[in-house]
């Protein structure tokens, strides 16, 4: 049934959504606030997302904001695609499991986004065929360091 509604929200929306104010513009959402640690990992990831064929479901969240996002949609996801309106991203052109980060530390998940880990693993590699993306297993001690991997 999720995966219908989400199936009718893409074709309704097929070229994406525009964000509003930085914000995504319909329904519901969970608000998490961003440590310090997961706000200096989406910087990274931004000035080192330039390959197309990776993956983008690159944040995971913590325990504390899964327990949050379930609490909130009755969902558990934990992998999700970054839309930073913070550093200029304007549009949401993924249809599931997608955070928008719209300040250095608060971020946004869109319910009528939400779907399990493995309906966003399908989208990602049957849908996308999106590969593997060695930002994936990025460590805190790499985005210290700040250079980003091959």
């Amino acid at each position: 049934m999720m995966l219908t509604m989400l199936l009718l929200a893409v074709a309704v929306h097929a070229d994406g959504w525009s964000l509003v104010e930085g914000r995504f513009p319909t329904g519901k959402s969970t608000v998490i606030g961003l440590t310090a640690a997961q706000a200096a990992r989406l910087v990274f990831l931004h000035a080192c997302r330039h390959d197309n064929s990776r993956t983008p479901y690159l944040f995971r969240l913590n325990a504390r904001q899964s327990d949050l996002l379930k609490r909130h949609s009755g969902i558990a996801a934990t992998r999700f695609a970054v839309i930073d309106s913070s550093k200029g991203d304007v549009d949401v052109d993924i249809p599931i499991n997608v955070l928008v980060r719209f300040a250095e530390l608060r971020a946004e998940i869109p319910h009528a986004l939400l779907g399990s880990d493995a309906e966003a693993r399908r989208y990602e590699v049957e849908t996308m065929g999106w590969r593997h993306n060695p930002l994936e297993e990025l460590t805190q001690a790499q985005v210290r360091r700040g250079s980003c991997p091959r």
